[in-house]
């Protein structure tokens, strides 16, 4: 994904509050962009992580403190609205600053509003079905009871595609059907290999999206 950028922006102020940024406790990426970034893409990301939903499928009632969960949803909103070609790998911190950088000046009303309804739609329809969404499952088929982050990604990535297609969701009021198709997920080794090796390659991005699509949101009768 190429995106021009000015030779001085909120990305190179970023670097330059990341080099320095060594004496005592040193601040996590997110916490060094909500210094850098005073947007409202910021703001949004403080009223989306308070969503009680959200809270339950991420497993804390609490905050992060080091605002992990604040980066997650911002991955949520990257992925959900950039699309990553091709086979390499990209730096996830870069990209997710370009996205907070590039939405600085061009975010109007509307987008923002998508922004919150892509979330909001996403988390309210996966928590009601299952609060275990977003953890990957053990040998058994059981939910291994923690968050895990490129579960998260392509299943919550997939579901906004599907709202946003307006098909028919085959489990919306059933979770044995969920569970059924999310088992069949978790155990196919392409997805495995997508979620556990070179996770930011573009093609096991695109490739685990498009699997949790195609086996949560598509014909799968066996």
């Amino acid at each position: 994904m190429n995106k021009k950028k000015p030779e001085y922006d909120d990305t190179s102020m970023y670097q330059i509050f990341e080099r320095i940024n060594t004496g005592g406790r040193s601040l996590s990426p997110q916490e060094i962009r909500n210094c850098v970034y005073h947007n409202e893409i910021n703001n949004l990301l403080f009223e989306l992580n308070n969503l009680k939903e959200w809270r339950i499928l991420f497993k804390q009632a609490n905050n992060e403190p080091r605002m992990k969960d604040m980066e997650y949803i911002l991955r949520f909103l990257m992925f959900s609205n950039e699309n990553f070609q091709g086979t390499t790998a990209i730096s996830l911190k870069k990209e997710l600053n370009l996205f907070m950088d590039t939405n600085k000046n061009n975010i109007n009303g509307s987008k923002l509003e998508l922004y919150r309804r892509q979330f909001i739609e996403t988390m309210t329809l996966l928590e009601k079905i299952n609060t275990s969404s977003f953890e990957n499952l053990n040998s058994v088929g059981h939910p291994m009871g923690r968050f895990h982050p490129t579960v998260f990604d392509s299943i919550a990535v997939a579901t906004i595609r599907a709202i946003e297609s307006n098909i028919e969701i085959p489990w919306l009021d059933n979770r044995e059907e969920f569970d059924r198709r999310k088992k069949k997920l978790v155990s196919d080794t392409e997805y495995i290999e997508y979620i556990t090796m070179r996770t930011t390659n573009t093609a096991h991005i695109t490739g685990r999206i498009e699997l949790a699509y195609k086996y949560l949101y598509g014909d799968v009768s066996q």
